[in-house]
């Protein structure tokens, strides 16, 4: 397969797949498979929300630097409680984010979440995320690990800008796994 799937700069949701010896059967979906382009990110925990103040489920507030030194919400993400231990400590604080806050009611499903407590950004989590735009990430994330080898500063919101996609079409057309179509009227 051609090289750039994968990666952080591929604009993808995912590829469906068959086996080569099969027909395509319209209507059939027990014989593809949707393979999905997960991407990672390093984010800096910039709050909390814990069972312990109230709040309905246990999860690390992330945020990304933006190009003026900003630290900026950009979503959520449940944690468990041996993730909770791998986080450790963090530092309270008055303010973190900068611009748009986490609310206390759910952007999916509007329900009350809670109260959050801002913390010192000097955490900075890996996560897994498919899709990012309008400054968030979207269908939640997934806690990969804390990274404990990378500074605060460094996570910036240029690892999860998304790029053109039309960049990725011509990759899949020159390697002979997609036609390019024409306009038809």
């Amino acid at each position: 397969m051609r090289s750039g799937w994968g990666t952080s700069d591929s604009n993808w949701d995912g590829i469906i797949a068959k086996r080569a010896d099969a027909p395509y059967r319209p209507g059939d979906d027990h014989s593809t498979v949707k393979i999905k382009n997960y991407r990672s990110a390093d984010c800096v925990v910039g709050g909390f929300r814990d069972h312990a103040i109230g709040s309905a489920r246990n999860e690390l507030l992330l945020g990304l630097y933006d190009q003026k030194g900003h630290l900026q919400y950009v979503s959520s993400v449940g944690i468990d409680a041996k993730q909770k231990q791998q986080v450790g400590m963090l530092r309270p604080k008055k303010r973190t984010f900068y611009g748009r806050q986490p609310g206390e009611k759910s952007h999916w499903s509007g329900e009350a979440v809670g109260p959050w407590k801002p913390v010192a950004p000097t955490k900075v989590v890996e996560v897994r995320y498919d899709h990012f735009s309008d400054g968030r990430f979207r269908h939640g994330c997934t806690f990969l690990r804390v990274r404990e080898d990378k500074l605060p500063k460094d996570c910036l919101l240029e690892q999860v800008v998304e790029h053109a996609a039309i960049q990725n079409i011509n990759a899949f057309v020159e390697a002979g796994l997609a036609t390019a179509g024409a306009n038809r009227k």
